[in-house]
């Protein structure tokens, strides 16, 4: 389902695209696609916009010896340690109960958006309630030949204060998504669905 709104204008003009200015610094990409609005698209890139390096994380270690203890992928019932790379992906349908998956039947059910970031309306940059934001990224042209039609999305949304939203598969999930223009480049926030948020009123 889609994530709340506070109105909806699908009008967009574009106008006056700028030069886009390459960095030239060395950009490490977590995904790679097209940037699709209606029978317009251009090559792009995704980078995370937060970065986990500065936190502080533990690990679990033996108390005696402070090595630190593994997780190993064994089966409860029989014992058996089983290596990862064998084992299957299953879907529970009743307690106990699962339908095995293949990786060919995973990649045979690969919809469309899993390459594609596909605009489908415009509303208002405020439009979005900030509860329903997930996870920031850059987005970026992939190349000199996308520039244009970056430039020219990415400015039309500035010029006329709106926000773009719209769908992609990222980490093997579907995600609704809000496009915004953030100086010379774009930002795209992953958004929670409807049926993931907490109705304010159970709480206040």
């Amino acid at each position: 389902s889609q994530p709340g709104t506070k109105g909806n204008d699908s009008s967009i003009l574009l106008l006056n695209p700028s030069d886009w200015e390459e960095s030239g610094m060395a950009t490490r990409y977590s995904w790679k696609g097209y940037l699709r609005l209606s029978l317009v698209s251009c090559p792009v890139h995704l980078a995370p916009a937060v970065s986990g390096s500065e936190r502080i994380s533990f690990h679990l270690l033996n108390p005696k010896t402070h090595n630190r203890i593994q997780t190993r992928t064994v089966d409860p019932e029989t014992g058996e340690e089983i290596p990862r790379s064998e084992l299957e992906r299953g879907y529970e349908y009743e307690k106990g109960q699962y339908v095995i998956v293949s990786k060919e039947e995973l990649d045979g059910l690969q919809i469309e958006s899993s390459k594609i970031i596909d605009l489908t309306r415009f509303v208002d940059r405020d439009a979005i309630d900030p509860v329903y934001y997930n996870d920031s990224y850059y987005l970026s042209p992939d190349g000199k030949m996308a520039n244009e039609t970056y430039r020219v999305v990415r400015d039309a949304m500035a010029d006329t204060g709106k926000a773009a939203i719209g769908r992609v598969v990222l980490s093997t999930r579907e995600h609704p998504v809000m496009l915004v223009p953030d100086g010379e480049g774009m930002v795209l926030i992953t958004l929670h669905s409807a049926n993931e948020v907490r109705p304010a009123a159970d709480y206040f």
